[in-house]
């Protein structure tokens, strides 16, 4: 991969920590991220967790084990009802950064939305005989519906993962190489809800039903055959 690849991650993540830095600026009460329910235009919402995906037995034969993945996310809110999203995935070997717009119809304390999400992930290791570096951009339209119950939000979202391009290189040999694939969907509930003061947290679960997950990567399979992986969030909102 290009030197260019770096300076996408490098500038990835100081975007995020500048956001991240700002927050108790711009967001005071940081009471939701997750959900369609549309923000104050002006308003920015940061998120701070962990992540964790349940590999299907049949990839990690009790060899391999998915570490946590550090999530840093962050919503602004746009004038009529639209919002920006982005964030950053990392364990360091595994990393992914995206960007989505959101636009929400509010029926109070209902709320339906729609979203279009860019992800481009890069992982690396080069470790105990590996030499294998991959990366793969990504598209996700979706759909989302939430509602409020006092100061609890509840919110279900659904995903289509299309592939537009992946690469995998072994000793720098590109050994698999994919474009413009239905890769698989995804059906994601969260709940946010306060938490100490000011502060609320989001307890999030997606399944995953997809043939290839940036989350594992490195026991991608070797057949067609699309698998569940269960994905678990946790996160403080700022």
């Amino acid at each position: 991969m290009t030197r260019s690849r770096y300076q996408l991650r490098r500038i990835a993540f100081a975007v995020l920590a500048i956001l991240t830095a700002s927050g108790g600026l711009f967001a005071q009460h940081g009471e939701y991220l997750r959900s369609p329910e549309p923000l104050e235009s002006g308003e920015l919402v940061v998120a701070t967790g962990l992540s964790i995906t349940v590999l299907p037995q049949i990839l990690v034969e009790g060899e391999f084990r998915q570490a946590p993945l550090l999530d840093l996310r962050a919503r602004y809110g746009l004038p009529g009802q639209f919002s920006l999203e982005g964030g950053v995935r990392t364990n360091v070997l595994t990393n992914f950064v995206d960007l989505q717009a959101r636009y929400a119809v509010d029926l109070d304390p209902f709320y339906l939305g729609a979203h279009y999400r860019v992800g481009w992930w890069y992982g690396f290791a080069t470790f105990q005989g590996f030499d294998i570096v991959a990366q793969s951009w990504l598209n996700f339209p979706g759909i989302e519906f939430g509602t409020r119950i006092d100061d609890v939000r509840l919110s279900v979202a659904a995903d289509i993962a299309y592939v537009t391009s992946l690469n995998i290189e072994t000793e720098g040999i590109s050994t698999t190489e994919t474009t413009n694939e239905l890769n698989g969907y995804s059906v994601g509930m969260a709940v946010e809800q306060p938490f100490i003061g000011d502060q609320s947290v989001t307890l999030g679960l997606r399944i995953h039903y997809t043939r290839s997950l940036y989350q594992a990567w490195l026991a991608f399979p070797t057949f067609e055959e699309r698998l569940f992986y269960p994905e678990f969030t946790f996160e403080f909102l700022f």
